[in-house]
């Protein structure tokens, strides 16, 4: 069984772009090198209970496409 661990980040900013550009230079993240990859296209589609059961209880299902390699993810 595969394992992917996530982790986000919500950055509140007031100047969005400064900080944006600033972003897109980083190259090192602690003593991790950062290297920037080329773009890719995932796609992911969500599904819920007719009644929104997992929304309002903060859980996500998620089946994501990868190029078909395909996961499915239940988040919350």
């Amino acid at each position: 069984m595969a394992v992917e661990i996530e982790a986000k980040l919500v950055i509140c900013v007031e100047r969005r772009r400064e900080f944006l550009r600033d972003f897109q230079d980083l190259r090192r993240l602690g003593e991790a090198a950062l290297v920037p990859r080329p773009p890719r296209s995932i796609r992911d589609r969500y599904w819920d209970t007719p009644e929104g059961d997992l929304a309002r209880t903060g859980f996500s299902l998620r089946l994501r496409d990868d190029h078909g390699a395909l996961s499915v993810a239940l988040k919350g």
